[in-house]
């Protein structure tokens, strides 16, 4: 067994305690545990890209949360956020340690938790990018509600629902959006329903069973930082910044914004409204 990075620069990414932290891996960790680690270090450093060469380090509190609880994650998602983390939380700059309360979040959640935060946040940056919106204000974030198909949900994360399979996935769904709710991550005015009970609650063109969602600055932090990123929550929308999509993380296609089925529903309603009152107008 050995704790040498496999594709990556352990000593580059970690800085001067990495033997030590190595020798610890070495003793404790299964191959398996080694090979997530591995995982998770080569995901930091291609994150990094060239900056990997500034002066900087990860704090060891925050090496040793990404790593201990990453090691156990199979899961793709589970090893972008944590590898995320790790790039975002190298600084020249060791006591800034901040990094560890979203590594103690991610490594609190359910892996279904994570994937649903990063397809809400995946679309919400999608569908408004590039607009100029005060994210820290409660109002905007209201008004910046996107609606997911919870069929498509679910089939993105591995659930693929059918007649047999539908409660079972609508209740991983169900349970991944309250986790999210809970630790903030999402606004607490999100919901979850069938289409029926949508449309008559939002007075929109809702399709289908699904959920409408409004981000939080806690949630839109934790994907900039699970993309390497530590900036001011605005920077979500940012054109320039890069956020490279991940080539095994799927995303939700039909997701909308809110406000466009809004749109929608208020124009069929008012083409209805003209179609009546043209049919009952007398005829000359």
């Amino acid at each position: 067994m050995t704790a040498a990075p496999a594709g990556w620069a352990g000593p580059k990414l970690l800085g001067p305690l990495f033997d030590e932290i190595a020798e610890d891996w070495r003793r404790r960790y299964s191959e398996h545990r080694l090979r997530n680690l591995n995982r998770i270090g080569q995901k930091a450093q291609a994150k990094l890209g060239d900056s990997i060469d500034d002066e900087g380090e990860v704090p060891p509190r925050i090496a040793a949360v990404v790593m201990d609880s990453g090691s156990w994650c199979d899961a793709e998602v589970m090893s972008e956020y944590f590898g995320g983390i790790l790039a975002a939380s190298r600084s020249p700059d060791v006591a800034d340690d901040r990094g560890v309360k979203w590594a103690n979040l991610v490594a609190g959640l359910a892996t279904y938790d994570i994937y649903l935060h990063y397809l809400i946040y995946e679309a919400f940056r999608r569908l408004f990018i590039g607009r100029g919106l005060e994210l820290g204000k409660d109002t905007v974030q209201l008004a910046s509600r996107i609606y997911l198909p919870a069929a498509d949900v679910m089939t993105v994360i591995g659930l693929e629902p059918s007649d047999e399979t539908w409660d079972a996935g609508w209740d991983l769904v169900s349970s991944a959006l309250m986790a999210l709710q809970r630790t903030g991550l999402i606004s607490n005015s999100s919901a979850l329903g069938s289409a029926g009970l949508l449309r008559e609650l939002l007075m929109a063109d809702i399709p289908e069973d699904g959920m409408v969602l409004a981000p939080s600055t806690a949630g839109i932090e934790l994907f900039l930082w699970a993309h390497g990123h530590r900036h001011a929550v605005t920077e979500i929308l940012s054109e320039s910044l890069t956020m490279e999509a991940v080539a095994d993380l799927r995303r939700v296609d039909a997701a909308r914004e809110l406000e466009v089925l809004v749109q929608q529903q208020r124009e069929r309603l008012e083409r209805g409204a003209v179609a009546r009152n043209t049919a009952a107008a007398p005829s000359e």
